[in-house]
């Protein structure tokens, strides 16, 4: 089996794929359109992350190209209708980095009430100034989340752990299902996640549906203190 990996992967990973294949791994490869199309005419199997524009003069040149793996959850850069057509399947790592970005999005609200990062220049540089740091507690505030999946009911529990509200927008998941029975998320619609929350978390695929999701109508609906974390 020849299997191309176009981005930057995890040398692990790299080692087991060389246990059952032959291994070709061009972290910049993405970068060069005429190289991949090259590469790919005898691959087997195509190994991604969010860079590499897979359309389809791309697998139409893939004659034996019977799988890609994609190295996250989003599939916008990839063809899915060509794929469907030649039979490729789509192979995406949909829980390997909930956790993280989970812990990114409390991070972002921290930083953002504190101004942490400003306030460590300024402590470097022999200051101390109190009053402009003092910054915003997050207890008792709102975080509103569009999409409440696999990521949104990971963020819930760390939101939870701070006194924070959750309320979450999700037309694809149930009143029965998990989020939000088993979690703290109360169901809202999107026009009051948008309303009700200080911090407004994003966690949907780029789609026909999700593109231009917010805009000036939805920027109206927010808090003028309202803060977005995408």
């Amino acid at each position: 089996m020849k299997i191309i990996i176009s981005e930057m992967m995890n040398a692990s990973g790299i080692t087991y794929l060389q246990s059952i294949g032959d291994v070709e791994v061009i972290p910049d490869l993405w970068k060069r359109k005429k190289d991949l199309l090259q590469k790919i005419v005898d691959a087997d199997a195509l190994i991604i992350r969010n860079q590499t524009i897979v359309d389809k003069e791309l697998l139409s040149a893939g004659v034996n190209l019977k799988v890609i793996g994609r190295l996250g959850v989003g599939l916008d850069n990839i063809d899915l209708h060509t794929s469907k057509a030649l039979n490729v399947k789509i192979i995406s790592a949909k829980h390997a980095n909930s956790v993280s970005v989970a812990e990114y999005v409390m991070t972002a609200i921290l930083t953002a009430s504190r101004s942490i990062l400003k306030a460590n220049e300024s402590v470097n540089k022999g200051q101390w100034n109190r009053s402009l740091f003092t910054g915003n507690e997050i207890y008792g505030k709102t975080l509103g989340l569009i999409g409440a999946g696999d990521i949104g009911h990971r963020l819930e529990k760390r939101a939870a752990a701070f006194g924070m509200k959750v309320v979450g927008y999700d037309p694809y998941i149930m009143d029965t299902d998990y989020p939000f029975v088993e979690t703290g998320i109360a169901k809202a619609d999107f026009e009051e996640v948008l309303s009700l929350g200080d911090f407004i978390s994003i966690h949907t695929p780029l789609t026909k549906e999700t593109k231009s999701l917010i805009s000036t109508r939805e920027f109206s609906l927010m808090k003028k203190s309202g803060i977005i974390i995408k």
